[in-house]
């Protein structure tokens, strides 16, 4: 689990070599992808529907990228495969219902 501290997670390639962050939305409105010194732009998602925020990048490869992946839902753990209605965290809509999820993303 990142460290995260006044809301703040400091990121580094060594945070992801054993793959994806899964982090718990415990109020999380936002998560905002920033430089305090390379650049002034930013990405800025809206995760305020979603349970769960994900962030990855490729896994040993310093890649110039990171994903933000909100998700109402939680992957199998390796070497676990769970059928896909009982995987943990799961949203289910009845048979004629509808269910509806936001994620708004801002790049400054």
């Amino acid at each position: 689990m990142p460290n995260f501290s006044d809301g703040i997670v400091k990121l580094d390639h060594q945070m992801f070599e054993k793959g994806l962050l899964i982090i718990k939305n415990t109020g999380i409105k936002t998560v905002k992808l920033y430089s305090e010194t390379d650049t002034s732009h930013s990405v800025t998602v809206n995760v305020a529907d979603f349970d769960h925020v994900t962030l990855w990048t490729k896994e040993g490869a310093n890649a110039p990228f990171l994903c933000i992946e909100p998700f109402n839902g939680l992957p199998d753990v390796h070497g676990d495969l769970v059928e896909l209605a009982d995987k943990e965290g799961n949203h289910h809509t009845g048979a004629g219902l509808t269910s509806s999820y936001n994620v708004q993303i801002s790049v400054k």
